[in-house]
């Protein structure tokens, strides 16, 4: 096996590590973004239930129904979903290029199918990375986030 051969292995690897890690990164953002979802829907109702049956001071109760509106507000600035999907994108984009990259060993490798690989790689990680800062990133005035 020459160096091309070994370069290619290691670039198929390195995109099926990131395709997995993406995956995982991927499913733990939805997880995260379903549990705010559930405990707004139970803060809701718990504090509908404490209002009509129950003998609760009226601050407890307020603390309760205030919990759906933070679940909201944290859901919303952390873009859970948001994070989920670019994650799910990413995976997909390296499956891809690993695939692409398995093909380019198959056909036989050479110095010129190793360049090629090489800028796939690096345009796809410059996109994904571009992707995240425009979506994913936190803009605290509103002049940034619209630009």
């Amino acid at each position: 096996m020459d160096t091309a051969d070994e370069a290619l292995n290691s670039l198929v690897s390195e995109c099926n590590s990131v395709a997995n890690k993406s995956t995982l990164h991927g499913r733990r953002y939805y997880f995260f973004s379903y549990l705010l979802m559930v405990l707004s829907v139970a803060g809701s109702i718990l504090a509908g239930g404490l209002a009509l049956w129950g003998e609760f001071d009226k601050a407890v109760i307020g603390t309760v129904a205030l919990l759906p509106a933070l679940a909201a507000t944290v859901a919303g600035q952390l873009r859970l979903v948001e994070k989920a999907n670019w994650h799910y994108r990413r995976r997909n984009r390296m499956r891809e290029l690993g695939r692409d990259f398995a093909l380019m060993r198959a056909r036989g490798a050479n110095l010129d199918t190793l360049e090629e690989a090489n800028r796939k790689m690096t345009m796809a990680e410059a996109r994904m990375e571009h992707e995240w800062v425009q979506t994913n990133s936190f803009h605290f005035d509103t002049d940034q986030a619209a630009s």
